[in-house]
């Protein structure tokens, strides 16, 4: 038997409370968690350091990969999670990949690199060569790094310069060839293959900001706003957790300027920054005060880089030997690219990002940039293509709890939610973009 109370409470919001009695409300929790659970074989955005390429299901005008996917250039490092794209992966000369690459289309790797976790490409079946390797560069070697550390999966060809290193197995299907040094762990045949990750739905930004462009140092708190664009020595400070709007943001020159994020010690709440157009910050420093890290920033770019140079997101680096750029959390570009890094002294970074970058269309490591990965607090829910994306938590009250006959947490979700935002949770809340419903089950115990 199933009852179905709906309340209304405000012409924004509805509540859906499903009634069942306890065997069928056992019966379609159960269901529910099992529709959520996920796929064994496809992967998730959020352990992705590096995600890039134009999901499209033929070649096209695709075959360029400096256009779409993921380049890492001469003296790039990335530590951990993995590094992904639905088109092509490319490394140049002298690159550390401390992680998982996987690539649909291509992975071609530069020389005298370290791949230290696993290469699995090729995934749509589009290129008969999958991967290719230039001369002097090691797979493996690092147990902690990947789930089959030196281990090289492709539908297609493997061609491998003969003085490399390959320090786990190769697996290829029948109908396709291996040609390079022993693997340690030999060759082997392979008929499956994981499936790559949806992207996450953009906000919808709506009307745009409204004020005077900041161009001075302020201190802003969670709301919409015109542009910031700031000449340097500059600092902008994100007043406590919640969600910014801007236009757009611009260094107009590179001399640095400062970002602080405080989280004010709050344990749950995040910071969520959507930028209409484009970001080009040119060298920047990030910090956070009271509390967090990385994990708690999500810049999301909906810009197509049109007003700088193709990339949507950008960070030049700073040249100058001992000092760096650096960016804390995840950026996503859902319509264009990513650049960051730039010229500088050998084995001196000019830029450290600390989250991950997920772009449309590619994202671009420039010499002498070090991303480390650290997976944003908000989460794709998993077995969805493309993912909508999860902001997981509300504030709660001031005291820590309220009298409304809703209860707390839906006083916060009422109190806090913006219409058009995707704001949906595994724990919590499940919310309805187009009608702006929560769905709540109540499990009745007879």
């Amino acid at each position: 038997m199933k009852n179905t109370l709906t309340l209304k409470f405000t012409s924004m919001l509805k509540i859906y409370l499903q009634l069942r009695f306890a065997s069928v409300a056992l019966l379609s929790l159960l269901m529910f968690k099992t529709s959520l659970a996920q796929d064994a074989t496809k992967l998730n955005i959020r352990n992705f350091a590096l995600f890039g390429g134009f999901q499209k299901s033929d070649t096209g005008l695709l075959t360029n990969p400096n256009h779409y996917g993921v380049t890492v250039n001469s003296g790039g490092v990335v530590n951990g999670g993995g590094v992904g794209s639905y088109t092509f992966i490319r490394t140049s000369s002298n690159v550390n990949v401390n992680a998982d690459v996987y690539s649909g289309y291509r992975t071609e790797v530069g020389s005298d690199n370290n791949v230290r976790g696993s290469i699995t490409a090729g995934l749509n079946g589009k290129f008969v060569e999958a991967i290719r390797s230039f001369s002097g560069t090691t797979f493996g070697g690092a147990p902690q790094y990947g789930s089959k550390p030196g281990d090289l999966i492709a539908n297609g060809n493997i061609i491998l310069n003969k003085d490399n290193v390959v320090l786990g197995g190769v697996q290829v299907p029948e109908s396709r060839f291996y040609n390079g040094p022993q693997p340690t762990k030999g060759i082997s045949t392979v008929s499956v293959f994981p499936q790559l990750p949806g992207f996450p739905l953009k906000t919808d930004f709506g009307a745009n900001g409204n004020g005077a462009k900041i161009t001075a140092t302020k201190t802003l708190t969670p709301g919409k706003y015109s542009d910031i664009q700031i000449a340097g020595a500059k600092t902008i400070t994100f007043n406590g957790t919640g969600q910014y709007f801007f236009n757009s943001i611009k260094s107009t020159t590179s001399t640095v300027n400062t970002f602080i994020f405080d989280l004010k010690n709050h344990v749950t709440g995040t910071f969520h920054l959507v930028v209409k157009n484009d970001v080009d910050l040119k060298n920047i420093k990030v910090r956070m005060i009271n509390g967090g890290d990385a994990s708690k920033i999500l810049t999301e770019v909906l810009g197509n880089g049109s007003t700088n140079s193709g990339f949507a997101f950008a960070i030049d680096g700073d040249p100058v030997v001992n000092s760096f750029s650096n960016w804390e959390g995840t950026v996503w570009a859902s319509a264009s690219r990513i650049r960051v890094g730039g010229t500088g002294v050998a084995g001196d970074p000019v830029a450290v990002v600390n989250g991950c970058l997920w772009a449309g269309q590619l994202v671009r490591i420039d010499g002498f940039t070090s991303i480390n990965f650290i997976p944003p607090t908000t989460t794709a829910y998993p077995g969805q293509d493309p993912a909508p994306l999860i902001v997981p938590y509300y504030p709660p009250p001031a005291n820590g709890k309220n009298s409304k006959i809703i209860g707390s947490e839906l006083q916060s979700l009422f109190e806090n939610y913006r219409a058009g935002n995707i704001l949906n949770d595994d724990f919590i809340y499940r919310i309805d973009r187009t009608t702006n419903k929560v769905l709540i089950v109540i499990l009745l115990l007879l």
